[in-house]
């Protein structure tokens, strides 16, 4: 009897123990949040202490140092993929559609940090793991680390939750990181932005939250709004993918959505919906700029945040569950995009270049939110205060932008051989780059600056630009090692938008030129040193620079 007792007591033991190894096994998978219980967010320490945990679990996971934040910390790129590349280039050979994952831009701004966790560990360990045969998913977890490590419960007050704060939305440059993707002032999307070079995904997704209008909606999305981009992935974006996404994320997970935006008048909440700016110094429009599909993710503020955390999660499950459905679909869509762009350079430029938009009417929107009370503040201004009764809204929603004023492009640009600066800035956003072997006489346009305006206030350390401009036509010998930008390559839109001196958000916007077209004595200006070839010329000789 005695020795049945002691059988009996080992086997227990031994249940004991394996129940105790299989809860901390479980408890080993869980993220930094959810073992908070939803009550804080993920410092960078923990984060990358817990996607190598998931790597040593998986042979489908790879970590990759992409480059270093202002204030010294490796940024990681997790690459999930069947099989694991070492090199970019043969991700594309594949035929595989690529997703790049962005989260924490803002580093106050979390549940696309939190969310992306729990999504790599049911891709790499759990159900989706299938999405691996058609997919190469790329995530940035934590984009803007030195702005997430700056937890204080005092950050971002209105928000509901994490009750133990969030970090801030600047990085250690005090640069906004989602204004920066002209002008590549930070470490961060410098690295970023080689990734895109490198990895060229076809589909990039921006993870935000928002507290802007109130409405009962835990997420809202948009895709690229820049028509300077192609507009069939603009409108394919638009029109189909983030409709059937919003419908899978409704159905599947139950959580609602909306497109991104506000209302146009918070004290008329049915006077319209409307969306957000195009300028491409937002990594979205930027990407969109690149003729590819481009997502913002807003997640909405004022929702609890474990819900706002699983609707990201959701939205996120539901866009690559879209790509794996529409993998060869997206293949064509992305491949013709460029093939158009390349072949109308080759040939005559069709395609009008937007140097100022509007706002027009999409359709009518279902926008579920709340009554308000208008009253005044303490300084006379009309303000609204949300009531607790819910109530829909039907409303002109304000998200196609739509060209107000247009020039035409040229077949290349042709930028004087002491511009380094303004060609480094080209190579380093992945544009092919050509020098002159010995000296070309051309026909060009020339732009002669009339009026200049710069912001008497700074703006990321700028005072943004506006200019008047004269074109001339002119016959100009230029020198060997003049730089020359060919348009018949697919970043055209991107070489337009950065050299074009009245685009609305160029380098000629962020005081780049200045110094070569404002004289140290005369009152007016120099000319500016980048000539429009206007006609198709086959230039020999050329020595090409590129990144």
């Amino acid at each position: 009897m005695a020795k049945k007792f002691k059988v009996l007591i080992l086997i227990l033991i031994t249940f004991l123990l394996s129940s105790n190894l299989l809860f901390s096994a479980i408890e080993s998978l869980k993220t930094p949040v959810e073992l908070s219980d939803f009550q804080r967010t993920s410092t960078y320490r923990e984060l990358m202490e817990y996607i190598y945990k998931l790597k040593e679990m998986s042979n489908d996971m790879k970590i990759l140092i992409i480059g270093n934040s202002y204030e010294g910390h490796p940024i990681p790129l997790v690459v999930l993929a069947k099989p694991v590349f070492q090199f970019p280039s043969l991700a594309k050979k594949t035929g595989k559609t690529t997703i790049l994952i962005n989260a924490n831009i803002h580093g106050g701004e979390v549940e696309g940090k939190e969310a992306s966790l729990i999504l790599m560990r049911e891709i790499l360990l759990g159900e989706l793991n299938y999405l691996l045969e058609k997919e190469v998913i790329l995530i940035i977890p934590i984009f803007n680390i030195d702005g997430n490590d700056k937890i204080d419960p005092s950050h971002r007050p209105y928000q509901n939750g994490p009750s133990q704060g969030v970090g801030i939305r600047h990085n250690g440059q005090n640069l906004d990181l989602n204004r920066d993707f002209i002008k590549i002032e930070s470490p961060e999307v410098k690295s970023l932005i080689n990734v895109l070079n490198k990895w060229d995904p076809d589909v990039f997704i921006d993870l935000h939250t928002t507290n802007g209008s109130y409405h009962q909606e835990p997420l809202t999305y948009s895709g690229a709004t820049n028509p300077n981009g192609d507009l069939k992935v603009l409108e394919y974006t638009r029109d189909k993918l983030l409709p059937t996404v919003a419908k899978k994320l409704k159905e599947k997970h139950g959580y609602l959505s909306i497109p991104y935006g506000n209302f146009a008048d918070r004290t008329a909440p049915e006077k319209g919906w409307i969306g957000f700016e195009p300028v491409p110094r937002m990594g979205v429009n930027y990407v969109g700029l690149r003729n590819r599909i481009s997502i913002l993710n807003e997640n909405y503020a004022y929702a609890p945040y474990k819900v706002r955390i699983f609707a990201c999660k959701g939205f996120l499950q539901s866009i690559l569950e879209y790509c794996y459905e529409h993998c060869s679909e997206i293949r064509r869509l992305i491949d013709d995009a460029d093939k158009r762009t390349i072949e109308q350079f080759l040939v005559k430029p069709l395609k009008e270049f937007g140097i100022k938009f509007k706002k027009g009417i999409l359709n009518n929107l279902l926008i579920r939110s709340y009554e308000f009370e208008i009253y005044k503040d303490e300084l006379g201004r009309k303000r609204i205060r949300k009531l607790d009764k819910k109530k829909n809204y039907i409303v002109p929603f304000y998200g196609k932008i739509e060209i107000k004023e247009k020039i035409s492009l040229p077949f290349g640009y042709l930028i004087l051989k002491n511009l380094k600066d303004i060609v480094g800035k080209l190579i380093e956003h992945g544009i092919t780059v050509e020098r002159l072997t010995q000296r070309y006489t051309l026909r060009v346009e020339e732009y002669k600056i009339i009026e200049l305006n710069s912001l008497e206030k700074a703006y990321q350390g700028h005072h943004l630009n506006t200019v008047k401009i004269e074109k001339n036509l002119k016959e100009i010998s230029f020198p060997e090692g003049t730089y020359f930008v060919d348009m018949a390559q697919p970043l055209a839109y991107l070489i337009a938008y950065l050299l074009e001196p009245q685009s609305d958000d160029g380098l000629f916007t962020w005081n780049f030129f200045d110094k070569w077209i404002i004289p140290q004595w005369r009152r007016t200006y120099n000319i500016y040193p980048v000539y429009r070839l206007i006609e198709r010329k086959n230039i020999p000789g050329r020595i090409v620079i590129n990144n």
